[in-house]
């Protein structure tokens, strides 16, 4: 699944990389420019977006997350 502009997510801890931004781990770390990504327990994007929870809800300047970190909606995204 690709989300955001350069972002790829995959696996069940949501590892997320991409152009220059990727996210790792059960918490939903994320940091970087443009990459979105969601996983078992934590989902993160974007810019200036925040994660947190174990349900993966984040939200921020280019888009927002919500449900049991399934669904990541950014400023490029893609389905």
């Amino acid at each position: 699944m690709h989300f955001g502009r350069a972002g790829v997510a995959f696996g069940r801890t949501g590892a997320c990389f991409g152009r220059a931004g990727y996210s790792f781990g059960r918490a939903g770390y994320s940091f970087g420019r443009a990459a979105a990504c969601f996983g078992r327990a934590g989902a993160c994007f974007g810019r200036a977006g925040y994660s947190f929870g174990r349900a993966g809800y984040s939200f921020g300047r280019a888009g927002y997350s919500f449900g049991r970190a399934e669904a990541c909606f950014g400023r490029a995204r893609n389905s």
